[in-house]
């Protein structure tokens, strides 16, 4: 018998009469894998190197399967092979797809369910982990909040390598279609060898320089495909003394067992670091290829209960998750107890049971899918739709509440008056605010509260270097007018339409050049934690100070302080812990050599919550407030900068009203989340910034 469904999931032996012997070991290493997974998940939260485990044995039987009908037939059939093993891993897939969109839509915060809507598309299409890969590598993406759909980013790649190995060995015995039996074996070596070399080259280089990106990319994860491969190749090959195999396989026991222990998986793999957990396997594999070998762990891992997990593994690796999520949801992100995440565990098997025992097992006892390919393919769609019907059902639902919440919050008076904002800060401001109108912006809105500017800068004179123009905006430009530059990171470009707003009122032109999470500053590429990164943002803020140089405005706005993450048990004495932009007084001296005067804004408070989310779930807010001396130095650190050609814009009060930081002012929203200023409450502050920015304008210049 043979095993052919790969990844975390449950035994799939089938009959074939050439195959080999059935390895209830396997199945056992299954179960180990993924208790390995929902153990440092649920009691540890890091990550064991379980799943590249699975990665692993996943390639081992399907390549297994794939040459042994090259060698056997002389072909492969690939239509036939993709959709039977699209068959065995969909349905339940599709059915956790289901229910978590579910779940997400009543458990999780609203200001989630659009993100987690477009990741439910692409779990249940499995694309999931090209989309977390892109999303890891966006400054502007929202990942505040753990996806209940992130784990599928593995059975995505998966998925793929489902479709690429059937066709890659169909070419294969479509080009050598004239190469005797006894030499494909040796062919597919090659082709396997060369992935893997390929392969793990990509996957070390781009885990140095974008490992984020690296972790989840399917190029950088082939070489783990490869290596099963290259096992079920060599695998009757391989020999040796019966003491050898016993001493391989604990050996290979102790290393996946320890593998999440000793190693930073999350942050170190896939390059060479994941050939730890592969080579573990590998030796696991190796020793219970002989059933003869006394000591081994193969006795072990075929134990019964072993067995039973190893059938539910795939169904346990599905609902863990999300379940983990939504318990961590329900307790405002503090860690599950030892308690309660065994009684998580206990959960999670018994769903994995009763969805792999009224789903799955009668789906593969069911004959009539297994008569050709279309029957197989024709249960996959079936589930699909399934999938999209609930996911397109959520989505529905979710567009008619931010529907009904938008209509809510524009209805009545103006918005100025149901939404002040910072306005009820102004002394003249004399009216009552309403407190029966929901908080702006609205959950579905968050994506569109990032400050932008109008026009491009393509156009501009002195033209703008081809590297600078993506992260350049401006107002429409006239000539002869006061110019304003904004310039670094996010921060600055919060402020973005309150700027606008007075440029337009004096007639200025506004000009921003901003880089996500890179602010304005010279410094060493590697102070930074990504020396990668540290030398892009070095390379950026010296092409934008040459710019500046050359086209000479008449100022230039930049954060001049970094504050630190803080709540309610941050210590009041904060000292350094908001401190000048480490590297911008060299910057500032640059921008007083070609004589363009400077304004530093303090940065605003940052928080170890999600201001947002706490804000719109807590009706009064009290408990989203962090006093102002936890969340600010006593000072403002930049003042020592203040000199001829630079002032201080300090706006800490209008964040900070009457010593405390709150999450919402004037029904908005002053944060869009851990530390980002919401576009709608910075709106609300031109009656202040104005004076304060005309002021330090004068004073600078």
């Amino acid at each position: 018998m043979t095993q052919t469904t790969p990844g975390p999931s449950p035994s799939t032996a089938a009959a074939v009469s050439s195959g080999p012997a059935y390895r209830p070991d396997i199945d056992g290493l299954r179960a180990v894998a993924v208790m390995l997974v929902v153990i440092y998940h649920i009691w540890f939260g890091r990550v064991s190197g379980g799943v590249d485990a699975f990665l692993m044995i996943s390639a081992f039987f399907l390549t297994g399967s794939l040459l042994r009908s090259w060698e056997t037939r002389g072909s492969v059939r690939p239509l036939q092979r993709i959709s039977r093993n699209f068959r065995r891993i969909v349905p339940l897939a599709a059915i956790t797809v289901a229910l978590t969109s579910i779940g997400s839509f009543f458990l999780l915060p609203a200001s989630t369910r659009v993100g987690f809507i477009q990741q439910a598309w692409a779990s249940l299409f499995y694309f999931e982990n090209w989309k977390l890969a892109f999303s890891s590598i966006d400054y502007y993406a929202d990942n505040a909040t753990a996806s209940p759909f992130q784990h599928f980013w593995s059975l995505s790649v998966q998925g793929q390598v489902f479709i690429l190995w059937p066709i890659l060995f169909f070419i294969a015995a479509l080009v050598l279609r004239n190469l005797g039996q006894a030499r494909r074996r040796t062919a597919a070596l090659y082709m396997l060898s060369a992935i893997f070399v390929a392969s793990l080259a990509c996957s070390i280089v781009s885990t140095a320089t974008r490992q984020e990106f690296a972790y989840y990319d399917t190029f950088s994860r082939l070489w783990e495909f490869a290596a099963g491969g290259l096992l079920a190749i060599l695998l009757p090959r391989i020999h040796g003394p019966k003491w050898l195999f016993a001493a391989l396989g604990w050996l290979g026991i102790i290393g996946l067992l320890s593998c999440g222990a000793v190693l930073d998986v999350q942050s170190g793999f896939p390059g060479y670091l994941a050939l730890w957990p592969i080579l573990s396997v590998a030796a696991i594999i190796i020793s219970g290829s002989d059933p003869n070998v006394r000591f081994a762990p193969s006795r072990f891992l075929a134990n019964p209960v072993l067995l039973k997990l190893g059938t539910w593994s795939y169904a346990i690796y599905l609902v863990h998750w999300p379940l983990l999520i939504f318990a961590l949801n329900s307790k405002g992100g503090e860690h599950l107890t030892w308690l309660e995440g065994t009684c998580l565990i206990l959960v999670s098997i018994a769903l994995a049971w009763i969805m792999t025992t009224l789903v799955d097992q009668k789906l593969r006892n069911w004959s009539w899918p297994d008569r050709n390919w279309r029957r197989s393919l024709a249960v996959v769609l079936v589930f699909l739709v399934l999938g999209s019907t609930v996911i397109g059902s959520t989505q529905v639902s979710a567009t008619i509440a931010a529907n009904e919440q938008e209509a809510a919050a524009e209805s009545g008076s103006p918005k100025n008056e149901t939404h002040p904002g910072a306005r009820v800060l102004d002394p003249t401001w004399t009216k009552e605010v309403p407190t029966d109108v929901p908080l702006i912006p609205l959950p579905h809105q968050l994506d569109e509260e990032w400050g932008t500017l109008p026009h491009s800068c393509a156009e501009m004179t002195p033209a703008v270097p081809d590297t600078l123009v993506n992260t350049c905006g401006m107002t429409e430009f006239q000539r002869g007018a006061f110019t304003l530059g904004v310039v670094g990171n996010s921060h600055p470009e919060q402020w973005l339409p309150a700027l606008e707003a007075i440029a337009d009122d004096q007639g200025w032109n506004l000009m921003a050049f901003l880089k996500g999470a890179c602010k304005f500053a010279i410094r060493d590429p590697d102070s930074y934690d990504d020396p990668v990164f540290g030398a892009d943002c070095r390379s950026w803020n010296d092409a934008v100070l040459d710019y500046l140089a050359e086209a000479d405005p008449d100022a230039v706005l930049t954060i001049g302080t970094s504050t630190a993450p803080a709540d309610a048990t941050s210590p009041s004495d904060w000292g350094e812990k908001e401190a000048v932009v480490r590297g911008l007084d060299e910057a500032v001296e640059r921008l007083q050599a070609s004589k363009i005067p400077v304004v530093l804004l303090r940065d605003n408070p940052r928080f170890t919550f999600n201001a947002y989310e706490c804000a719109i779930q807590d009706s009064t807010g009290s408990d989203c407030s962090v006093s102002r001396s936890q969340a600010l130095a006593p000072y403002n650190p930049s003042l020592p900068l203040a000199g001829p050609g630079v002032s201080i814009l300090d706006m800490s009060d209008i964040l900070c009203p009457n010593g405390t930081c709150p999450a919402e002012i004037g029904n908005v929203a002053v944060y869009r989340d851990t530390n980002h200023l919401s576009l709608a409450y910075t709106e609300t502050t031109v009656f202040a910034l104005q004076p304060r920015l005309m002021r330090a304008l004068s004073i600078a210049q």
